[in-house]
């Protein structure tokens, strides 16, 4: 039993999927293996695969049925047996020391659930891109929307066990954020301040191409996670304390959603 599996979903992902697992393959942290899930894919993505399981002993490739993202992480997750789970998508690159610093804060920090990290972007836009550092900004951000970048998280399997079991196929689109929000209402996680990620944008990821239904979604989230705060503190001070805790540059985006929620919340 490896100690960590690393879940990576794919869809016709033949022009990246080879960096893409070579960024794990060679990672210093060597007690691993890789479950890719090939979502029904129409290029060679199964053959390329195929062939890197074929080369390494980290590698289980599988098929799924094609009925959406949270499916394929699902099935994933029910074929590991590892104490943590760490994701990965098919057009990204995890730098070398990713997974061994994660699973270092993990072991050393019984407390946290999960723990993300800072990341670069490339492709389109290259940016360093900041996250939330720290338990309690991650928790109030969880409000609002996901304080993890979805591929860059490692997380306790006793954890998602505890919390539902796994992600929510009706949440397609924005199932990392109705996870991570779910189970920080039970853990605490935090990020990793170094980048330690480059992640790949392009016109045809997610956000991009659904981003009607993911606000949608979104909206169900936060209405569902604010609403619970408020039912604690009340309203002002609710909204007051997510303010406080989350990183400066999201309060614009804070502020947006409380208008937004004020008609229905309180």
């Amino acid at each position: 039993m490896s100690r960590v599996s690393v879940i990576i979903p794919v869809r016709n992902g033949a022009a990246t999927i080879e960096s893409a697992v070579n960024s794990l393959v060679w990672q210093t942290y060597d007690d691993l293996k890789i479950i890719i899930v090939n979502d029904r894919s129409t290029d060679n993505t199964y053959q390329l695969c195929e062939r890197m399981a074929d080369a390494s002993g980290k590698i289980v490739l599988v098929n799924n049925t094609g009925q959406g993202i949270s499916s394929a992480l699902n099935y994933a997750i029910a074929l590991s047996d590892s104490e943590y789970i760490a994701r990965m998508d098919a057009d990204d690159i995890s730098f070398p020391e990713r997974i061994a610093r994660q699973v270092d804060l993990l072991d050393n920090a019984p407390q946290i659930a999960v723990v993300g990290s800072s990341f670069m972007r490339f492709g389109a836009l290259n940016k360093h891109a900041f996250v939330p550092i720290g338990e309690d900004a991650c928790y109030y951000c969880s409000r609002l929307f996901s304080p993890f970048c979805h591929p860059t998280t490692v997380f306790r399997r006793s954890a998602l066990a505890a919390t539902g079991g796994g992600y929510d196929g009706s949440y397609d689109g924005a199932e990392d954020f109705e996870l991570f929000s779910r189970m920080l209402d039970s853990f605490q996680g935090t990020n990793i301040e170094e980048p330690l990620f480059a992640y790949r944008i392009h016109p045809s990821q997610v956000s991009a191409t659904q981003s009607a239904r993911q606000k949608s979604l979104s909206r169900r989230i936060i209405k569902r996670n604010v609403g619970k705060v408020v039912a604690e503190m009340g309203q002002i001070k609710a909204y007051k304390t997510i303010l406080e805790n989350i990183p400066r540059p999201m309060v614009p985006n804070a502020l947006r959603s409380f208008r937004a929620l004020m008609p229905g919340i309180g």
